[in-house]
């Protein structure tokens, strides 16, 4: 046994400045230094939380004691947690702390950790090796012996910079470079207004944010795998430590974007439903992007059971009814807007010539016009690529989608780890005898936890449903894939 634990001093230091800054607020706005014991107040009831939480780790499992105003004992066992996490942020690092969380495999608060406590290096470190030796009882014989047999996953910096920048949507990257080039213009004019700094204030929330979110956040990106336990850590200036059992991945992701399938590239993701090292924090990447065939190489060394020689079934022929009709009805819609757009340009032209210049009217026109044409010609070229790209894959014990013209991604999943199946279709693939099978599977993301498949016979949009019910009642389903 270890503990009973309580979270380490620094914890009170953030609850501690909110309520000082409480505090000194009601005092300047009341104008009144007895206000400032709410502030007092505040802080009385974080220490006194602080003071009653105790965190006890048994030979079965994990107790949790809150003795407040109600009295709260949660205990968690071994069995259940999914992933255990070390965050290491700036503030930690200074003082040598590091907040420590567990997770366990439930979808009802996938989103934030059940236990997490802050605790001085060496004793988390401590901790770590404790709850991994009760969560796989043969931990220590592999540690002792798995270090020399361990191959490494790692990116370079280059790698990681390159990830930051292709693994965004490429919606996103598009219209980022639109906002910079219009503020680029528009700031080079002498009556530009606020418009040039709104479209660079955007794209430095589109782009620039979520690049320098992923650059501090993969650099020193290193994963491994131990036995049936896979080890991720990475981050620049807040570091991560994040280890789960193999066995807890619902879903493995290949995602391959418009500018990263250009350069041939790809990365994984593991659908784990409690790898969140924080609250709405997760954490599933297993490979940044990288070349397909290095790509290929990591799966085999860290999840060999979702790699497989497949091939992909494509849509039938008659998928191409309905995927000409939304190509079209959406077509028609980008003209009617494109119509609008232009109307309402001439209708402005003397406000935005005298406020931005006829350069700036003119190139504004062109780039509605010029996204408007791309636009259709991508929805009636986006319908030949589904037919050549979109398919599925129904294996003996798992089953592949891959789906999507533009952004790629394939998953891989396990037919027990289903949790519903749905068949969907229009009025259109109805007529023609079609639909598309949406499976939902536990995950950390909350409603990301989906895949859906591409156009197929209504009889094999069934197979999913069918095949998990018929491995329920001939006894093939693993339960323990689904224990939570």
């Amino acid at each position: 046994m270890m503990g009973p634990y309580r979270n380490h001093p620094v914890s009170l230091l953030k609850g501690g400045l909110i309520c000082a800054l409480i505090g000194i607020i009601a005092i300047f706005s009341t104008e009144r230094f007895e206000f400032g014991l709410i502030g007092f107040i505040g802080f009385y009831f974080i220490f006194r939380l602080w003071h009653k939480t105790t965190y006890t780790f048994t030979e079965e499992g994990i107790d949790v004691t809150k003795s407040t105003a109600f009295k709260a004992d949660t205990n968690i066992p071994y069995s259940k947690i999914s992933s255990i996490n070390l965050v290491r942020s700036i503030l930690d690092r200074i003082l040598g702390t590091v907040t420590v969380s567990f997770n366990i495999n439930s979808g009802v608060n996938a989103s934030s950790p059940e236990v997490s406590l802050v605790l001085k290096k060496d004793k988390a470190e401590e901790l770590r090796v404790f709850v991994e030796s009760k969560i796989h009882t043969d931990m220590a014989v592999r540690e002792e012996t798995a270090e020399e047999e361990r191959v490494y996953v790692t990116f370079s910096d280059l790698e990681v910079i390159t990830h930051s920048f292709i693994s965004m949507p490429t919606g996103s990257i598009l219209t980022s470079i639109v906002f910079f080039a219009y503020s680029v213009v528009a700031l080079t004019q002498e009556r530009s207004g606020p418009s040039g700094m709104f479209a660079m204030f955007v794209f430095l929330v589109t782009m620039g944010a979520p690049v320098v979110n992923q650059l501090l956040r993969y650099f020193n990106f290193t994963a491994y795998r131990s036995g049936d336990t896979i080890f991720l850590e990475h981050g620049l200036l807040q570091t991560y430590h994040s280890s789960f059992d193999i066995h807890r991945i619902n879903a493995v992701r290949v995602k391959s974007p418009l500018f990263a399938r250009l350069l041939r590239r790809s990365s994984i993701q593991a659908e784990v439903v409690g790898i969140n090292a924080m609250a709405s924090d997760a954490t599933p990447t297993l490979c940044l992007m990288t070349s397909n065939a290095h790509n290929r190489w990591i799966m085999q060394t860290l999840l060999p059971e979702f790699t497989d020689d497949y091939d992909i079934t494509l849509q039938p022929k008659e998928a191409s009814r309905p995927l000409f009709f939304k190509g079209i009805v959406y077509s028609a819609i980008t003209a009617i807007i494109a119509v609008i757009f232009v109307a309402a340009m001439m209708s402005w032209k003397n406000d935005i010539v005298d406020h931005l210049g006829n350069s700036v009217y003119i190139a504004i026109i062109a780039c509605g016009l010029a996204l408007a044409a791309v636009s259709v010609f991508a929805n009636i070229y986006g319908c030949f690529v589904s037919l050549r790209r979109i398919g599925y894959h129904f294996g003996e014990e798992k089953f592949i989608f891959v789906y999507g013209v533009v952004d790629r991604e394939t998953t891989i999943m396990q037919y027990d780890r289903v949790q519903m199946a749905e068949e969907t279709s229009g009025p259109i693939s109805r007529h023609y005898g079609l639909a598309q099978c949406e499976v939902s599977f536990l995950s950390a993301l909350g409603n990301v936890g989906k895949a859906r498949s591409g156009y197929m016979t209504a009889d094999q949009a069934r197979y999913i449903g069918d095949t998990v019910m018929a491995r329920i009642q001939d006894g093939r389903y693993d339960y323990k894939k689904n224990e939570i």
